[in-house]
This record gives structure tokens, C-alpha cells and sequence, in this order.
């Protein structure tokens, strides 16, 4: 039943309530919780790799929106000339020319099809799937996290019951064995008892097995797997100390259900692909570059600066891809 319960607060708080779902985990009032899975949050390499995506996703936002603004350079120039051996001043074959360029050089796409902010847009919407990955990460990571913990106190308490029961199997085991050697019963109560608690021992390492699986799996998804760590010095508290929260929902709006990431991650895949049919539509339009330069050239660098050798030129560009 508690599990039940968790599993509805869960899809209440992640579904219903964004802000508080990024600490649903406090309501259950277990520290060690909310410690192992800060600590998933901080190591899992599986989140961290989602994380690192989404700056990636970002970086591309940028570099596609750097290519909707002009473009400046400076691309300082020095020649060192020989005249060439058929120059009309036989005496000047010895020397050599210096030239000096200190341009500043403009270049600008007229975005007059839209294209460009097109190519942005589609990379905002992968980013947006991005995010939608990394939420989706988040949200499995420390679900997986509560699981097994919450697994791990259940079977504690599986494993605490089981070996009562093969005490009192073993007492009845005991009696009957007693009264087998009194000539009382038959070996057949003996071997039934006999098969009870072969049954109740192997239920135990059948328990035992399980919770190792799950406190195994907490290890790997809060980073520990490589440490080997003892599994059975895991911190954990009792089941019995485990509080429910106070706000189960006792219905969930359908509504909801648009805001899964999976779901916000497929809407903005299907508005990528829209705006790639857009941009492969415009890429058959033509062009439109805009240039211009302003600088300085001068025989002499002393004079590189002088109004006298200022140089300017502008000019337009039609071209298809």
C-alpha cells in the first residue's frame, strides 16, 4: 500500500506541482534520502551527460544567432615589395616597398527570406528537446534513487519477519522432532516439518539476494559502484519511520498529462522539423550579402593614420547556395 501511495505522489508532484516536484523527496522527512539522492544529482554520469547536452544545445543557440549579425574584422596587412625586374627605373631593382593596411571590414546577410532566424529557431526548439531530455533524466534519476531505497527498507523488514518465521520454524521443527523420537508421530510430520523449513531459509536467501540487487543498484545511481563500497554498510532508517506525505492528491487532472517531458520533448521535435522544411524550402532563394571596407593604407607607418590615406569601399553580393 505504501508503495502505491508513493508512486501517486510522485506522478502528483512531478505532473502537478513543478516547483515543488524538484524536492518532493523532503516530504518523506528521511534525510539520508534526500542525501543519497543529492548526491545522485551531483555523480550520476548519466544526468551529468544530459546536463552537458543541454550547454551544448545552448553554445549552438548562440553560434547560430551570431550569424544573423554583421560580421567585423581587422585584418592588419604588412607587405615588404621588390619591384618586378622590368620596372622603368633600372635603379630602383635594389629596393623595396613597404605597405601598411589597417582596414576594418563589415559584412552583413540581409536576412530578407528569414532564413537565418529561421536556423535559430530550430536550434531553440532543439534545445528545448534538450531540456526536455535532461528533465526526463532527472526525473527517472531520483525516482530510481527512492525506489531502491525505499525497496531496500521494505526488504529489511522482509528479511527481519522472515527470520522469525524460520525461528518458529525451527521450534515446530524441533517439537515434532521430539515427539518423532517419542514414538508419537510419524516421519512423515517430521520430513513436512523438515520441508517447512527448507522453504522459510530459502525464501531468506531469496530475500537476502534481492535486497543485495537493490542496494547494489543505489550504489551505481548515486556514484558509489566504482568505491567498492560495502553494500551492507549503507545508512538507511527503518520503513517504520517513513512518513507519508500529508497532500496525496485523491485525483489527477488529466491536464497533466501535457506537461510530461517526454511529451513537451515530441512538440518540440515536431516544431523543429517544421522549421527545417522552412529553411530547405529557403535555401533555394538567393543571398543577399552587404559589405563595406574602412582604413588606412600608407607607404609609411607614420603616416598610417593620416586622413590623406584613408581608403573606403562598399559594395553588395547576390550568390545561391
Amino acid at each position: 500500500m505504501k508503495k502505491i501511495l508513493f508512486f501517486i505522489t510522485l506522478i502528483f508532484l512531478c505532473c502537478i506541482q513543478p516547483i515543488s516536484a524538484k524536492t518532493w523527496w523532503e516530504k518523506y522527512d528521511d534525510p539520508l534520502l534526500v542525501g543519497y539522492i543529492n548526491e545522485a544529482v551531483s555523480n550520476n554520469p548519466d544526468y551529468k551527460s544530459a546536463i552537458l547536452r543541454v550547454e551544448e544545445s545552448r553554445a549552438r543557440v548562440r553560434e547560430y544567432f551570431g550569424k544573423e549579425l554583421p560580421k567585423l574584422s581587422v585584418p592588419v596587412t604588412y607587405l615588404n615589395i621588390k619591384p618586378p625586374p622590368f620596372a622603368a627605373n633600372p635603379a630602383a631593382l635594389d629596393e623595396r616597398e613597404q605597405i601598411f593596411i589597417v582596414p576594418l571590414l563589415a559584412n552583413y546577410e540581409v536576412d530578407i527570406w528569414g532564413r537565418n532566424r529561421a536556423a535559430t529557431k530550430a536550434q531553440e526548439e532543439q534545445l528545448e528537446a534538450t531540456i526536455q531530455d535532461s528533465r526526463a533524466a532527472y526525473i527517472a534519476l531520483t525516482t530510481d534513487v527512492a525506489l531502491a531505497y525505499f525497496n531496500i527498507l521494505l526488504f529489511d523488514r522482509l528479511i527481519e519477519l522472515q527470520n522469525n518465521i524460520i525461528r518458529a520454524d525451527m521450534e515446530s521443527f524441533n517439537l515434532v522432532k521430539a515427539e518423532y523420537d517419542e514414538g508419537l508421530i510419524s516421519l512423515d510430520d517430521v520430513l513436512a516439518a523438515e520441508s517447512t523449513l527448507i522453504q522459510s531459509q530459502t525464501a531468506l536467501n531469496d530475500m537476502l539476494k534481492q535486497r543485495e540487487l537493490y542496494l547494489n543498484e543505489l550504489l551505481a545511481l548515486i556514484g558509489r559502484a566504482a568505491d567498492n563500497t560495502d553494500v551492507t554498510g549503507i545508512a538507511r532508517a527503518s520503513i517504520d519511520d517513513v512518513s507519508l506525505p500529508p497532500d496525496i492528491p485523491m485525483q489527477i487532472p488529466s491536464e497533466s498529462i501535457m506537461k510530461r517531458p517526454d511529451i513537451l520533448k515530441t512538440e518540440a521535435n515536431l516544431r523543429e522539423a517544421k522549421l527545417n522544411v522552412d529553411i530547405a524550402r529557403k535555401a533555394f532563394l538567393p543571398k543577399i550579402d552587404i559589405f563595406g571596407v574602412v582604413g588606412f593604407q600608407a607607404m609609411n607607418i607614420n603616416r598610417i593614420l593620416n586622413q590623406d590615406e584613408l581608403i573606403t569601399a562598399f559594395g553588395s553580393l547576390v550568390a545561391e547556395d
